[in-house]
Parts: structure tokens; C-alpha cells; sequence
């Protein structure tokens, strides 16, 4: 029986279907659950920004242990075991302080390992878009319970379910192919100084880290203000949940056919691609009071610009880093995400403020087209031929 989940699809189903439903469990409606506890704009904005301070310090440590160890699926289980706790934690405080902290650990905790992940899903001898569906569905299914559970049962208890959803995507880990390709490459462990050098000097990826910074400081505030924005306009919370369920579907077709799209475009392309579609997005938002305009832009661009973007930071790392320090320049990538989230987050809360909801679009619109401009101006080698979402040895 061990030697049958070794290996097989239903430790891939496992794995990505829960890690992302314990995500969408914690994050889809953390906005809301916080106004319910009336938080103020400010005080959400303060509350979730936690998440890039934390990472700062624990995304770059877990890619470097990676690195180090050779061990992905052990750095992940100890680090989504602390998520875990802190996940729970989180229920039993109102405290913005102690709020701000185990937001911060936990959804750093998550998204480190999201890279390992993504890795462990092209290593593989299954399909790409076969294994990645079923983060989709996870995260979608998760969006639709997490309102539910908040609306009719208890506000709270979307939590334990965060804990268990953990518990089972850690099952998944160990039928999983293990990552080969440090091993295969390096003789020996790296150091930190030697990672931090050789990453310092490469100017693609530096320029690729300021990409990342505004694209999911956009996307990161998108996720905390758009469930507000459509419930400040008379809807449930159990249909925003809908909402959230419909537009991370969306996803479903770019994720089966990533071995289609995203092995045949350049980077660059495709990096244009996602801030084209970010761009029409907030556009939207920035312009249009109507919420059915608002909810029909989401269903369509909410999760298939975030989706994208997070498929093809694979695909720019893998092309322009050498292999050796891939893990650690994964996890330097997302640490940036983590700083964008922070600083947008900070931004974002005093242009509400001040202004609106609205405004904060517009100015999302403009950051938009400086980040166009970074990428027309970035050199990347395209001379790589690269199969990343097609299977390792069998497209099943």
C-alpha cells in the first residue's frame, strides 16, 4: 500500500489540493473576518501588512535550508506544521498586536514553501496542469466553505479546518517525488554569502524582484479590498465567497494548458501578458461603481493574472539563475512579495483613508504601466529550452 502512494497522483491531489485549500481557508475572506471584529481599514491594512515583515526573515531561511539540506519535503512539513499552530492561534486573540503577529507567521510560514511546491510539481512525472488543478479547486472550494463557515456555523472555525487541511497536504508530501536537481548539481553545501553574491550580480533577476514587488503588492491589497468592496455594496459574505469560488475556476483552463502556453511563450511575453491583464483589472475597479461590472472583472482577471504570475516566476527563475541557487532565489523572489504586500498594504490603507476604494485602482492603473515599462526594459536569455510544464517522463 506504501509503496502504490509513493509516487502516485493521489499524493500530488493531496498535497497541492489541501496546502491550497488551508490557504484559502486562512486568507479569502480575512478582510471580512476582521471587519467583523471592527477592525478598522487602517487597522486591517496594519494587520495583514504583517505578512511581509515576517517574511523578510523566514522565506530566504527556509529557500536557503532547502539549498542546504537537499530536503524540501522535510523543510516543508516543519515549517507547515508551525503554520499549523499559528493558524489556530489566531482564533483566540483581539489584540491588533498579537493579530499582526500570527497573521504574520502564518501566512509566511504558507508561503514559503509555495516555491518547494511548485518545483515538486514540475519534477514530476505527471503533467504540470494535471497536479497544479488541484490547487485551483482546493483554493476555490475553500473561498465558497470559508464564507459559508463564517456566515452560518461560527466565525471561528475556519481555523481548526486551516489545521486539518494542513495536516492532510503534509500526507501528500511524503508520496511525492523527491526534488533531484540540487543534488545533481552541487558537491557541496552553499553558503549564504555565496548565494547572496552571486544573486547580487545578476541584473535580470534583480530587475525580475522589482517586477515581483509591484505585481503582488498589487494583487496582495486586490485580495484584502475586493471582498470589502463587494460587500460594502449590499452583498452576504456567503456570496462573495461565491464570487471568490468562480473567479479562481478561472484558473482551470491556464492550468491544463500551461504545457501549451507557458512552454511555447517568451518570459517576457508572458510577464506582459499578466500586467496587460492587472491593468484592465483595476482599470475597471478605478472607473465603475456598478458591483455586478465589479464581480464580472474578478470572474475574469482576479485569479487568472495571479495564477499566471506565479507559474511563470518559475519559469523567469529556472531561465535566468543557475540551477544551484534556484531554491534560494525562489525564496528570495518571494520574500519580495511579501515586501510588495507590506508596502502596498501600507499605502493602500491611508489612500482609503483619505480617499476610496476607487482611487486606490487608479493609482494601482499607474503602478501598472511603470511595471510594463520594467519589463520592456529587462533582458532575459531566451536560448533555454524549457519543458517545465509538460512531465518529467510521462504526460499523463
Amino acid at each position: 500500500m506504501i509503496y502504490k502512494y509513493k509516487d502516485s497522483y493521489l499524493s500530488y491531489v493531496l498535497l497541492f489540493n489541501f496546502y491550497f485549500f488551508a490557504l484559502g481557508l486562512f486568507s479569502s475572506i480575512m478582510s471580512i473576518y476582521l471587519s467583523g471584529m471592527e477592525k478598522s481599514p487602517a487597522e486591517i491594512s496594519f494587520i495583514v501588512s504583517s505578512v511581509g515583515i515576517f517574511s523578510i526573515v523566514i522565506q530566504p531561511i527556509v529557500g536557503y535550508f532547502t539549498d542546504k539540506t537537499h530536503s524540501p519535503k522535510l523543510i516543508s512539513t516543519i515549517t507547515l506544521i508551525l503554520a499549523g499552530i499559528s493558524g489556530v492561534a489566531f482564533m483566540f486573540f483581539q489584540s491588533n498586536i498579537l493579530l499582526f503577529i500570527l497573521n504574520g507567521l502564518t501566512l509566511s510560514f504558507v508561503n514559503s514553501v509555495s516555491p518547494i511546491n511548485e518545483k515538486l510539481a514540475t519534477n514530476s512525472r505527471f503533467r504540470y496542469g494535471n497536479i497544479r488543478i488541484w490547487g485551483a479547486i482546493g483554493f476555490a472550494l475553500a473561498s465558497q466553505i470559508a464564507a459559508i463557515t463564517y456566515e452560518f456555523i461560527s466565525t471561528t472555525f475556519n481555523f481548526i479546518l486551516f489545521f486539518i487541511a494542513i495536516i492532510l497536504s503534509i500526507i501528500g508530501y511524503y508520496g511525492t517525488t523527491e526534488v533531484e536537481v540540487q543534488k545533481n548539481t552541487t558537491s557541496k553545501s552553499v553558503s549564504f554569502k555565496e548565494v547572496s553574491f552571486e544573486l547580487g550580480k545578476n541584473k535580470p533577476y534583480i530587475l525580475f524582484l522589482f517586477i515581483t514587488l509591484l505585481f503582488t503588492g498589487m494583487t496582495t491589497v486586490n485580495n484584502t479590498y475586493l471582498p470589502l468592496l463587494i460587500l460594502n455594496n449590499g452583498s452576504q459574505v456567503s456570496f462573495v465567497g461565491t464570487v471568490m469560488f468562480l473567479a479562481t475556476l478561472v484558473e482551470v483552463p491556464l492550468i491544463l494548458s500551461s504545457h501549451l502556453i507557458l512552454d511555447r511563450l517568451s518570459s517576457k511575453n508572458l510577464l506582459i501578458i499578466s500586467f496587460l491583464i492587472i491593468f484592465v483589472q483595476f482599470g475597471i475597479y478605478g472607473i465603475f461603481s456598478s458591483v455586478s461590472v465589479i464581480m464580472v472583472s474578478a470572474f475574469l482577471f482576479k485569479a487568472l493574472a495571479t495564477m499566471l504570475f506565479i507559474m511563470i516566476t518559475l519559469k523567469v527563475v529556472i531561465g535566468i539563475v543557475n540551477p544551484k541557487y534556484v531554491n534560494s532565489a525562489l525564496g528570495f523572489a518571494a520574500t519580495l512579495k511579501a515586501i510588495g504586500g507590506l508596502v502596498f498594504q501600507v499605502l493602500s490603507g491611508s489612500i482609503v483613508d483619505m480617499f476610496s476604494v476607487q482611487t486606490l485602482y487608479q493609482v494601482f492603473v499607474v503602478f501598472a504601466v511603470i511595471g510594463l515599462v520594467l519589463i520592456f526594459i529587462m533582458r532575459m536569455p531566451e536560448n533555454r529550452k524549457q519543458s517545465l510544464f509538460s512531465g518529467q517522463i510521462n504526460k499523463e
